[in-house]
């Protein structure tokens, strides 16, 4: 279960004690007047309405005395009905008496809650998770048991697990392209180094940036161009193998990181692959458009042990591959610096 999950586990156990507190002083007390009276009728509203199952059990004989409407759903019983069972009618789990469950769910927390069977009205039965609460009030000892379905926290857990995915997803792929972005180089990058370093295999970092792509931007406009950027992805995608990693940093510039290299005439077949995939004519809203790609090529551990220099060198070279005439590789030299 994630923080968040129980952050709101422990928040719904604190207040579900609380509503079968409230609720039990106020079946205690006289029926006062005024401000007291209205309090009263919110503290009964509170147990009434509290959307989790809320029970309260005599503590010296384990009959239920009162129970929630949330509980009463979740069972099947009428109030009335339910006032005639004991919690070990209800309630079990494994190699535990009644008593010895009893014990476990007032050691237990809201955060760390006791998972047992529920026995409904109709036979069936479900995964029920509790915690329980020794309450002391006037001269009447009970037991306020706070009980959850197991398979509504588990598919709040699931809904929570999914939308953290989804929002992770967004933070690491760019929204045109599809492909991961900067932030996904920054955080996987540097862990695909240590392998590489482990392995002890090279690791080669192809910084790619589009000849004259302002001029498609200016020309045609950035619709068109950002359509052009998405064909472009996905020529170089389709040009390099599934472990390998292609990157939008931003702009018109890729990063392409080949994994597990071998030797470096396999990057050089990388590289000259990209650039006769994006030298071909690509047609966006029926009109054909051309571009290509200059590359830079750096290696580790060649040409640099971490992320910073390897990023560096690799556009240091691609910029030696737009000083000579564009559309080709360059892989980094110390001279170039």
């Amino acid at each position: 279960m994630n923080q968040s999950a129980f952050g709101l586990g422990a928040l719904a156990g604190v207040l579900a004690g609380a509503a079968i507190g409230f609720w039990w002083l106020r079946r205690l007390r006289p029926r006062a007047g005024g401000r007291v009276a209205r309090a009263d009728d919110a503290h009964q509203a509170v147990f009434e309405q509290w959307p989790t199952g809320a029970l309260v059990l005599n503590a010296a004989t384990l009959q239920i005395v009162a129970a929630n409407p949330a509980a009463l759903h979740s069972l099947g019983f009428t109030l009335e009905e339910v006032r005639q069972l004991r919690f070990g009618d209800l309630f079990s789990a494994a190699g535990l008496d009644v008593r010895a469950l009893v014990g476990k769910l007032l050691d237990a927390t809201a955060r760390l809650p006791v998972e047992m069977r529920q026995r409904c009205k109709d036979g069936s039965q479900r995964n029920v998770e509790a915690n329980c609460y020794r309450l002391t009030l006037g001269e009447e000892q009970v037991f306020g048991v706070a009980v959850n379905d197991v398979a509504a926290r588990r598919e709040a857990d699931t809904q929570l697990l999914e939308r953290h995915q989804q929002l992770d997803h967004l933070a690491h792929h760019d929204q045109l392209t599809g492909l991961p972005n900067r932030l996904y180089l920054a955080a996987h990058l540097p862990g695909d180094i240590e392998e590489a370093k482990k392995a002890g295999s090279m690791l080669a970092v192809l910084f790619l940036d589009l000849d004259r792509f302002k001029h498609v931007n200016d020309s045609r406009g950035h619709e068109t161009g950002d359509k052009l950027l998405k064909t472009v992805a996905q020529r170089v995608r389709s040009t390099v193998r599934v472990e390998d990693v292609v990157v939008r940093m931003g702009g018109d510039e890729f990063v392409v990181i080949l994994k597990g290299v071998q030797h470096t005439g396999q990057v050089s077949e990388t590289a000259e692959r990209i650039n006769q995939a994006l030298s071909a004519p690509m047609v966006v809203d029926g009109r054909t458009l051309v571009t290509t790609v200059s590359i830079g090529v750096s290696l580790y551990p060649h040409d640099g042990a971490d992320m910073g220099e390897l990023l560096r060198h690799s556009d240091t070279a691609m910029y030696q591959a737009k000083d000579r005439g564009r559309n080709n590789f360059q892989v980094f030299s110390p001279v170039m610096d």
